[in-house]
């Protein structure tokens, strides 16, 4: 655990690349429904990877 005095520094140069930069999406082939906003929001009432 670091004390006050030590200041904890995090190695990011792996994504060091990416700082700065907008962050975007591809284009959608479909539009986004109702449906699929309504199995997303289902999705996430147990957002659990195993499954």
């Amino acid at each position: 655990m670091a004390t006050v005095e030590e200041a904890v520094r995090f190695d990011t140069s792996d994504v060091d690349r990416h700082v700065g930069k907008p962050v975007g999406g591809g284009q959608l082939k479909d539009p986004v429904t109702t449906t699929d906003v309504r199995r997303w929001a289902q999705g996430m009432q147990y957002p659990n990877p195993l499954h």
